[in-house]
């Protein structure tokens, strides 16, 4: 799976042009999307750290999902 996936329909449109159901399937997507580079930022760093052996590189002061600006799911 690349970076960036293949177009949706919803992302030519303005944000004012969308109905509110599908503004909150797009910031969904893009907040999937953002957690995704989350990921291999941290898988990355993990990388570093073993091969400079600076270990702190690992570390996080909040785990994914726990960060003061990740969103809260909505059951």
């Amino acid at each position: 799976m690349g970076l960036f996936e293949k177009k949706n329909k919803l992302d030519d449109k303005l944000v004012s042009e969308l109905t509110d159901k599908q503004r909150k399937e797009k910031a969904d997507r893009l907040e999937e999307q953002r957690e995704d580079v989350v990921r291999r930022l941290e898988k990355l760093m993990i990388r570093i750290s073993k091969e400079t052996g600076m270990y702190r590189l690992r570390d996080r002061k909040f785990p994914l999902g726990d960060a003061p600006n990740d969103r809260e799911i909505e059951d």
